[in-house]
């Protein structure tokens, strides 16, 4: 009976040995392959990333002033972005972080009023993307308006380069993802796919097939992140004894798999306990780069860090018992009052999420106030985030601009001379006749002027027999290209219809950094 097993044994041996040389040979081929396969998928993902990239730098130059952007203006404009890009499912414009504009808007009014400085999920990305100024991605993960997206995220700067708000695009992941898997499955591949984004959150493609030794694992940089692709051939049919080999190893394959998930979700586990200990410790990388005042807080108000222009502001000596306000105040002027100021501030942060506010500053050893806009965010774990821009200069200017209003109006008022401000088109600005002017046109009151132009306080034609109208629009041609220009008019008073000629200059005045006529 033992030697009746021989023969059998031996084939079976052969056979075995013939399978394993041509499985090797087969395997060395398929690697080959599957290594092309993997670069033609991530070289097609860096593609769409790269292309969405280019139109979020395009849109944020654009979009730098939120003050100018309608959502129609925004749903034009990125309309035709988006034919050109049909891995990109949407994009958004969040002005100091709070979504706003969304195209297009039947996709995304989920988004909508999102805080992205404050949420959950896009929390990292966006506070990165704040203090680097440069594009972060994020993901895949379910989006608030429906399906899975991989986001990138542009900070837009205003004209003074500051920050005023993030661009995102939103790319279709179910789309991508259902593209590359034909891509692998034309090749006769089952594909995985693993992403860690620019906050090292991991993301993995579900696929039990893709496990075992023979998997091909390939990585390449994505912008700022990670893109593993994992491929491995589909089995071919090699006979009876073949398919029989192939059930044991599938046995073992679901006992690797087992197993190994297993592990993996230890490591999961042990992951997500170290997740915020690293998003924090990338978050502190950028917070000490940062080149305006950064302030780090506990829950309490005390403070943690603060990066070098920080630190300049804060007594040398610090003590640990003291709220951030009291050191902070410690050196200002009016100490009391800035308390005030800061600690609502805080409270208003931890209750909404996130709050801007503005701060004035005096120390004794300044001449001038200097005024900051402060915005505060509040961390995953209850800690608040204070980002500072200085509007000192724009603070003055408008201080500047109120005096010289003043003035102007005191001159205005006190004329003895009849003048009216007027725009462009010929009508008078709202209140802007001085008493003189007044008096001349039988006019009782600024009311009255309400809805007056110059036609109306002029005869149809003038002697000469021009019409009112045309020589009015040809001296504003004149006065707009030469500055001022003076000539003989007639006039007519608003109670009586009676006509009185008058000596006229048309002048173009800047007042508080506004353009107006002076007739």
């Amino acid at each position: 009976m033992k030697r009746t097993w021989l023969p059998v044994t031996a084939g079976l041996m052969a056979g075995a040995v013939l399978l394993f040389a041509q499985h090797q040979r087969n395997e060395v081929r398929e690697r080959a392959r599957n290594h092309r396969l993997a670069v033609e998928i991530a070289e097609g993902l860096v593609d769409d990333l790269s292309a969405a990239r280019v139109a979020l730098t395009a849109l944020a130059t654009e979009f730098g002033d939120p003050s100018e952007i309608t959502q129609e203006h925004f749903e034009a404009d990125v309309g035709r972005v988006l034919e050109l890009l049909p891995a990109v499912r949407q994009f958004t414009y969040a002005p100091q972080g709070v979504i706003r504009f969304v195209a297009p808007l039947s996709r995304g009014t989920g988004s909508l009023g999102l805080n992205l400085l404050t949420s959950q999920v896009d929390q990292s990305a966006a506070v990165v993307a704040r203090l680097t100024n440069s594009a972060s991605f994020q993901g895949p993960f379910s989006l608030k308006q429906g399906g899975v997206g991989l986001v990138l995220r542009q900070p837009a700067m205003g004209p003074d380069r500051r920050f005023v708000g993030l661009v995102s695009a939103v790319l279709d992941w179910e789309q991508i993802l259902n593209r590359v898997s034909q891509q692998a499955a034309a090749a006769n591949a089952w594909l995985a796919v693993e992403i860690e984004d620019s906050v090292s959150t991991r993301y993995r493609s579900a696929s039990a097939l893709v496990r075992g030794p023979d998997v091909l694992v390939e990585r390449f940089p994505l912008l700022d992140g990670v893109l593993t692709v994992r491929l491995k051939a589909m089995p071919r049919p090699l006979g009876a004894v073949a398919l029989n080999l192939l059930a044991a190893v599938g046995v073992g394959a679901v006992v690797t798999g087992l197993v190994g998930w297993q592990q993996q979700q230890r490591r999961r586990q042990a992951g997500l306990a170290n997740t915020l200990e690293q998003q924090n410790a990338r978050v502190s990388a950028f917070f000490d780069a940062h080149q305006d005042p950064v302030f780090w807080l506990d829950r309490n108000g005390c403070l943690l860090r603060a990066n070098h222009a920080g630190q300049a502001e804060l007594p040398s000596v610090l003590s640990s018992q003291q709220s951030f306000s009291q050191l902070f105040s410690a050196k200002e002027l009016q100490a009391e009052a800035l308390v005030q100021v800061i600690e609502a501030d805080l409270n208003a942060c931890l209750q909404a999420g996130s709050h801007v506010g503005e701060w004035k500053l005096q120390q004794r050893s300044e001449q001038q106030p200097r005024y900051w806009r402060v915005s505060c965010t509040l961390l995953h774990d209850l800690q608040l985030l204070l980002l500072v821009d200085d509007i000192s200069v724009q603070r003055r200017q408008e201080q500047r601009n109120q005096e010289q209003q003043l003035q102007f109006r005191a001159v205005f008022e006190q004329s003895a001379d009849a003048l009216i401000l007027i725009s462009v088109a010929g009508a008078i600005k709202p209140g802007m006749l001085n008493g003189a002017a007044l008096t001349m046109f039988g006019l009782k009151d600024r009311d009255a002027a309400l809805n007056l132009t110059l036609e109306d306080l002029s005869p149809e034609y003038q002697p000469g027999g021009t019409l009112s109208r045309a020589q009015i629009e040809h001296r504003m041609r004149r006065v707009i290209n030469e500055g001022w220009v003076s000539f003989e008019w007639t006039h007519v008073r608003i109670d009586t219809g009676a006509p009185w000629p008058a000596q006229v200059t048309l002048s173009l005045l800047a007042v508080a950094d506004a353009d107006h006529l002076s007739w």
